[in-house]
């Protein structure tokens, strides 16, 4: 089994993929979003998001994700370029988040 090499702090909170680049993407505890291929042992992180944020999608072409949490807010990351949109939401947390191309 391969695991991405992460600080030892820095738990998996969820994780999705494969995105645009074939590699797969997490996020932790921390608020770290990032990018994993197998054949590489070290993580690209694309973008720092709200720490305890426990949601994750990728949109269907695999250029963009979403991450929400606890805040209520969303996160949209454009994954090629690191540009970072947040949408206000409630306080209310997300149960589910997910993209579609409709």
């Amino acid at each position: 089994v391969y695991r991405p090499a992460l600080q030892e702090d820095e738990r998996i909170t969820a994780t999705d993929g494969p995105d645009a680049e074939g590699g797969l993407i997490g996020l932790t505890q921390a608020g770290v979003l990032f990018r994993w291929k197998p054949e590489v042992p070290a993580v690209e992180r694309l973008a720092a998001v709200e720490a305890g944020a426990t949601q994750l999608a990728l949109s269907p072409d695999g250029r963009a994700a979403a991450v929400a949490g606890r805040s209520g807010g969303l996160v949209l990351v454009d994954l090629r370029s690191g540009s970072i949109r947040t949408l206000e939401g409630d306080a209310s947390p997300f149960v589910r988040v997910a993209l579609s191309s409709h």
